[in-house]
C-alpha cells in the first residue's frame, strides 16, 4: 500500500499545497550505526536502583527499612564482630565527660536551604524550561527548583524521596511534572508558583519513570517506566485515575515521549534500541501500537528526541539529522547538527535544536534554516542537553552535559546573565568542598578535572581551574593563600578495581588568587582521598588509597616528613589536633589510628590522647560521632561525612556546638557535640545518594554539603533555633502553630524524629489548596 509522503511542517500555502522541502534528503540507507564519537545517550537512563532498605527509610516507613538492614547485617556480618574503632571509643572518652549523662536536647541550631549549585544535564535531556512568570524551572537531586532571575532567588518541591529523573511542563507552563527512580517511583505534578504538590502519582512504573510529557490540553500526562517493557501509563492527572498503559517495548534507553496531536490517544515514543520509535492511535475502540515506519527517505537508527510541530511530528537522531514524521511514517530527513541531535523545542516564534557539537540552531516552521550559535567554548562540557525559548522569542535557555543552564540572547547569542543560571561539577563524582578560612568563599573538586571557587554571599562562582587529572581532595592553607589538591579517581568503599589516571597519587598547591599550580610532586602510585593543613600552617597531611597517611613539611618545599604506615585499608578521612602535634585517622575496615604528626610514628596508647582537642571533626569514626552512626544505621544507612562547628565553645574537650553528618542515603543531620548513643537530631533531605562531604563556613553561619552522585553543592544558612530545650514537652498552642507555619514555608523542610514529623507533614497538608491526590494500583 502506497503511503502519501508530506514534505511540509505543519503549514499549508495559500494554494493548499504543501511547501516544497528546501534541504535534500537523504536517499537509500536502511540502518545507521552510531559511533561513541557521534552520540552522548551513554548514560541517559541507567539509573541505578536503591537497596529494599534504603528504599523503604527515603519514603517514610522507619521499622520496615530497620528490619530490612538488620536482615541484611546478619547476612554480611554472620559472626556479629564489632568494628575495631567502637572498641577504641572506650578508651577515648574525655575526663569530664567519663560520668556524664546524655544530651537529650534538640540542638541549638537549626538549618534552612539557602541555594543549590547544580542540574541534572548528564543523563537527563529536555529539562529546562521557562514558567508562565518568565521564571526558569529545572531539576537537581531530589529537587524541583524555579529560579528567579531578577530576585535571584530560588524556590523548591521537595515531594520526591528518589532522585528526579524526568521532567515535564504543561503547554500554560503553569504546572510542572518530575518523576524519580525507584523501586516504585513517584509522579509528582506541581505548581510552578507555589512548588505545591497538586497531584502524587504512583504504583505502576518500576525502576524509574524515565519520561513524561504532557497532551496539548494540559489534562494529561503521558510517563514512560524503566522496566524491561518500558512501560507507557497515560494518566487524568487532576482525578488521579489512569486512563491508559501498555507496553512500548523499545530496547536500551527509552530517551523521548510526545502527544502527536490534539488527540489524547496519539503518543509517540522513541529510544535507543529497536524499534527506534513507536506510535500509539486509537483505532476503532482500542488504542494500537505500531513501529515506526522510516521507509527509503530515513535511516533506521537511535532516536533521542521529539516534538510536535503543527499537524507533524519532529524527531532528533543519533547521526544530527532531524526527522519529519506524518503520522508514523518519516516523510523528510535534514542534516542539522554533527554528531547526536540531543534535543529540540518547538516554541511560539521558531523550533529550536540542540547538539553534541555544542551548536544550538534555529529554524522556521518550514524547516527553513535561521541562526547557529556555537556554544562550544561555554563551560567545561558544552554538549547541549535542553533548549527553550522565552515565550516573546527574545532568550533561549540552554542545558549542557556538564550541569550548567545559561541563558542567551535568541538575536545574537550573547550571554543574558552574565554568567550560568546554575552549574557544578560532572563526570563520575563530585569529589570534596573547602571553605576559606579569612572569606565567604569555599572550592569544591571533582572527577570532570575541575576546581572551582564559589562566593557564599552573591552565590555564583568566581573562578574555575581545569586540571589534567581528576581531583579527588582538595583543603586551603590556614593562611588561605594556598589550596592543595589530591589526584587521581576517587574510590568508593565497595569498588574492587578502582580507576586510576596518569597522575594519581600526585598532588598539586594551588595559588588562591587564580589557581595556578605554584608545586606539584608524586609519592603516592594510588589516588589521594583527604587532605589537610595543620592547624598551624606546617604540616600538610594526604590520606591514600594505599593505606598510608603522608606528612609534608609546607616550609621547606613540602619535603617528606614521613609516611604514616599502620592502616591496612584505603585512608578515607582525617584530622589535625588543635595543637598540630598530633594526626588521627581512619580507614575502610573501620580503624582508627593515631600518629605523631612531626615524626609519623604510630601511637597506641589511646588513653593519653583522649582530652587532646582537634581542630577538624571530620573523621567518621570516634567518641564524637558515635551517636551519629547508631542514627544513620539504624536503617542500613553508613556515615559518610561529618564536621563540628564550635560555635565558640573554646572549653575543655567536654562537648559544645554541633556536629553535622551525612550519610549514603542523602539525609543530612545535626546533633550536639558529642553525638552520644541516645542523642536526638534534626534531618533534613535534598541529596540524591551518598552526601560525599560536609563542612561549615569560617564564621559558622553557613553549612555547606556535596551530593557525590548527584554532583550537586547545597548551602544551608545555620542559624539559632528559636525553640527552648524543653520545647518538645512543654510547648503550649499557640507556639507550636508557629513551629508548624514555619515548617509550612517551602524552603524549610526539617526533618526531626519520625513522631514529630508525622505531625507537622499532616498539619502541611492540610494547608494545602489543593489537596494531592494519591493513585495507586
Amino acid at each position: 500500500m502506497s503511503v502519501k509522503r508530506r514534505l511540509c511542517v505543519g503549514h499549508i500555502d495559500e494554494s493548499g499545497s504543501a511547501l516544497r522541502a528546501k534541504v535534500p534528503v537523504l536517499l537509500e540507507s536502511i540502518s545507521y550505526t552510531p559511533t561513541l564519537q557521534d552520540v552522548d545517550y551513554i548514560r541517559d537512563g541507567q539509573y541505578p536502583l536503591l537497596t529494599s532498605a534504603a528504599s523503604a527509610a527515603l519514603r517514610g516507613a522507619p521499622q520496615l527499612a530497620s528490619d530490612l538492614a538488620a536482615l541484611a547485617g546478619q547476612t554480611k556480618n554472620i559472626r556479629r564482630e564489632v568494628q575495631p574503632w567502637v572498641m577504641s571509643v572506650a578508651s577515648l572518652t574525655p575526663t569530664a565527660l567519663a560520668n556524664a549523662s546524655v544530651d537529650l536536647n534538640f540542638p541549638r541550631s537549626n538549618l534552612r536551604l539557602e541555594w543549590v549549585h547544580g542540574y541534572r544535564g548528564e543523563d537527563c535531556r529536555g529539562n529546562v524550561r521557562y514558567t508562565s512568570t518568565g521564571e526558569i524551572v529545572y531539576p537537581a537531586a531530589r529537587l524541583g527548583i524555579v529560579y528567579s532571575p531578577l530576585e535571584h532567588q530560588q524556590r523548591y518541591m521537595t515531594g520526591h524521596p528518589g532522585d528526579i529523573v524526568s521532567f515535564g511542563i504543561s503547554p500554560d507552563c503553569c504546572v510542572v511534572a518530575t518523576g524519580e527512580s525507584g523501586a516504585h517511583p513517584n509522579l509528582i505534578c506541581w505548581d510552578a508558583v507555589s512548588c505545591r504538590p497538586l497531584a502524587i502519582l504512583a504504583g505502576l512504573h518500576t525502576v524509574a519513570i524515565t519520561q513524561l510529557a504532557f497532551s496539548q490540553s494540559g489534562e494529561r500526562v503521558a510517563s514512560l517506566g524503566g522496566d524491561v517493557g518500558r512501560t507507557l501509563v497515560v494518566y487524568g492527572w487532576r482525578q488521579g485515575v489512569r486512563l491508559f498503559s501498555a507496553r512500548s517495548d523499545l530496547l536500551g534507553s527509552s530517551l523521548s515521549i510526545s502527544f502527536v496531536d490534539d488527540g489524547s490517544d496519539s503518543i509517540a515514543a522513541c529510544g535507543v534500541g529497536e524499534p527506534f520509535a513507536c506510535f500509539w492511535r486509537r483505532e476503532g475502540a482500542v488504542i494500537v501500537r505500531r513501529r515506526g515506519a522510516f521507509g527509503r527517505r530515513a535511516r533506521r537508527q537511535p532516536t533521542l528526541c521529539l516534538a510536535r510541530c503543527g499537524d507533524v511530528l519532529l524527531s532528533g537522531q543519533a547521526s544530527g539529522h532531524l526527522y519529519v514524521w506524518h503520522g508514523r511514517n518519516c516523510v523528510q530527513a535534514i542534516q542539522a547538527h554533527r554528531g547526536s541531535l540531543n534535543t529540540m523545542y518547538v516554541g511560539s516564534h521558531a523550533v529550536i535544536t540542540g547538539g553534541k557539537d555544542g551548536k544550538v540552531r534555529q529554524w522556521s516552521y518550514s524547516l527553513d534554516p535561521g541562526a547557529s550559535f556555537d556554544l562550544s567554548e561555554l563551560g567545561a562540557n558544552p554538549t547541549i542537553r535542553s533548549v527553550c525559548l522565552s515565550s516573546d522569542g527574545s532568550k533561549m535557555l540552554v542545558g549542557t552535559g556538564g550541569n550548567e543552564i545559561y541563558e542567551l540572547s535568541a538575536a545574537d547569542g550573547s550571554d543574558a546573565l552574565g554568567g550560568p543560571v546554575t552549574s557544578s561539577h560532572f563526570g563520575r563524582s563530585m569529589c570534596g568542598i573547602a571553605c576559606h578560612p579569612l572569606k565567604a568563599e569555599f572550592v569544591s573538586c571533582g572527577a570532570d578535572c575541575t576546581i572551582r571557587a564559589w562566593d557564599i554571599v552573591t552565590r555564583n562562582p568566581v573562578r574555575t581551574a581545569k586540571l589534567d587529572s581528576p581531583v579527588s581532595c582538595i583543603a586551603y592553607h590556614p593562611n588561605g593563600d594556598l589550596i592543595a589538591v589530591g589526584l587521581g579517581y576517587p574510590s568508593t568503599p565497595d569498588e574492587t578495581s578502582p580507576l586510576s589516571s596518569p597522575k594519581s597519587g600526585g598532588f598539586n598547591i594551588l595559588n588562591e588568587t587564580d589557581l595556578s599550580i605554584a608545586f606539584e610532586a608524586r609519592d603516592s602510585a594510588l589516588s589521594l582521598l583527604a587532605c589537610q593543613f595543620s592547624p598551624d600552617g606546617e604540616i600538610l597531611a594526604f590520606a591514600s588509597e594505599d593505606c598510608s597517611v603522608y606528612l609534608y613539611a609546607c616550609a621547606e618545599e613540602y619535603e617528606s616528613i614521613g609516611q604514616c604506615r599502620r592502616h591496612t585499608a584505603p585512608v578515607r578521612c582525617l584530622d589535625f589536633s588543635k595543637d598540630s602535634r598530633w594526626v588521627r585517622s581512619c580507614s575502610d575496615d573501620g580503624q582508627l589510628y593515631f600518629f605523631n604528626a612531626n615524626s609519623a610514628q604510630y601511637q597506641s596508647n589511646l588513653s593519653a590522647l583522649k582530652d587532646i582537642r582537634w581542630a577538624t571533626e571530620s573523621c567518621l569514626f570516634g567518641y564524637g560521632v558515635a551517636g551519629s552512626h547508631d542514627a544513620a544505621g539504624q536503617d542500613g544507612a553508613a556515615l559518610t561525612a561529618c564536621a563540628r562547628a564550635q560555635g565558640g565553645d573554646e572549653g575543655p574537650e567536654t562537648g559544645g556546638g554541633v556536629i553535622a553528618t551525612g550519610d549514603s542515603y542523602g539525609r543530612l543531620r545535626l546533633t550536639r557535640f558529642p553525638s552520644r548513643h541516645g542523642a536526638v537530631h534534626l534531618e533534613w533531605c535534598g541529596h540524591a545518594g551518598i552526601i560525599k562531604a560536609v563542612v561549615f563556613d569560617s564564621d559558622e553561619t553557613h553549612l555547606l554539603t556535596a551530593g557525590q552522585d548527584d554532583r550537586c553543592v547545597m548551602q544551608w544558612a545555620l542559624k539559632d533555633d528559636e525553640r527552648e530545650e524543653e520545647d518538645a514537652d512543654h510547648r503550649d498552642e499557640d507556639e507550636a502553630e508557629d513551629y508548624a507555619s514555619e515548617l509550612r514555608d517551602n524552603e524549610e523542610f526539617e526533618r526531626p524524629f519520625d513522631a514529630e514529623k508525622v505531625i507537622d507533614i499532616m498539619k502541611v497538608s492540610s494547608t494545602v489548596e489543593a489537596r494531592p491526590v494519591f493513585c495507586k494500583y
